[in-house]
């Protein structure tokens, strides 16, 4: 063998061995890389995102450099979009349906804080508080006018959400109607999320819908109480204010690690802690609502169901 054969065949195994050793490389450099690097999705309603989300977010990036974008889109959509894959995290002020919605199969949710449905108006309303059965036939349509509630002679103006999937049109109508089927009447103003609904009863006098107290009270609009209770943080983590319920994290069970290490982060006192300086109702102060709330689905789709209420009867014998 010529000293430039063999000089040939060394280069030819050295560039195989390269090869050998850099094609796992190149192999992996076509997976899904999910780092700190790769930002962790998140679709959902306005009032979840406003009673913790948004600030959590900000808080465990500073924390962990860890990105989250959010995005809104109402409850439905926030479901759907973790169970569908277009989203990491969906955030939702109702519980999941798989048996009514098939495109919301396949999730797991974490419940995350605790908020309540609230009756707002224009700023301008004169009347302080109904009863259930006032706020009912106003729903209905069968009371039109303020003065029949001891306020101005002005018109009732009922706001609403479009169809029946959305957060609050669920709640609503799980809490408050107890009904499923109610149709808003022909003439109330139906809007497509929470956000313009809220928008417009600012600027429309005579106006009146049902939406969560985390959005609400970052509005100018004025809460009125029911049957003589307000919707303060002391009366909905008791119990004694009555459309109270959950928050929720939708995600699908065998996601990366980096959605798990949030979610986990998120129920700790730090997480916990933030959702606080928002004025939402934390995990911890909520455990009261544990035994009380009646409108669970099926809670073995709640990862931590279980664990909150073992705290919150170990809470309540001591």
């Amino acid at each position: 063998m010529t000293s430039s054969t063999r000089i040939r065949r060394r280069v030819s195994l050295s560039m195989y061995a390269l090869f050998i050793v850099l094609l796992p490389i190149n192999a992996l450099a076509d997976e899904p890389r999910h780092d700190a690097l790769t930002p962790i999705t998140w679709r959902g309603c306005g009032i979840t995102k406003k009673a913790f989300m948004g600030a959590c977010a900000k808080a465990y990036e500073k924390e962990t450099g860890q990105r989250i974008i959010i995005s809104g889109g109402g409850a439905a959509l926030g479901i759907r979009a973790a169970a569908g894959g277009s989203a990491d995290l969906g955030g939702t002020c109702r519980h999941h349906l798989p048996g009514r919605f098939a495109s919301e199969r396949g999730v797991k949710t974490a419940i995350i804080a605790w908020d309540a449905l609230v009756i707002v108006a224009h700023p301008s309303n004169s009347v302080d508080n109904l009863s259930k059965q006032q706020l009912v036939d106003i729903l209905h349509g069968r009371t039109k006018s303020w003065n029949e509630l001891g306020g101005d002679n002005q018109p009732i103006i009922v706001g609403g959400r479009k169809g029946d999937e959305s957060g609050v049109g669920v709640m609503m109508r799980v809490l408050i109607l107890e009904d499923a089927d109610f149709k808003f009447p022909r003439k109330s103003i139906l809007l497509r999320s929470s956000g313009p609904l809220e928008k417009f009863l600012e600027k429309t006098p005579g106006s009146i819908a049902i939406t969560g107290i985390s959005s609400a009270k970052k509005r100018d609009l004025k809460v009125i109480s029911i049957d003589g209770m307000t919707p303060s943080l002391a009366n909905i983590s008791s119990g004694k204010y009555p459309y109270y319920r959950p928050l929720y994290m939708a995600y699908q069970q065998k996601t990366d690690q980096r959605v798990h290490r949030f979610i986990d982060w998120i129920q700790t006192k730090k997480g916990q802690d933030v959702v606080a300086s928002q004025g939402t109702v934390t995990l911890e102060m909520g455990l009261p609502l544990m035994d009380k709330y009646q409108h669970w689905d099926d809670t073995r789709d709640i990862t931590n169901f279980d664990k909150l209420l073992r705290q919150a009867q170990a809470s309540a014998s001591r």
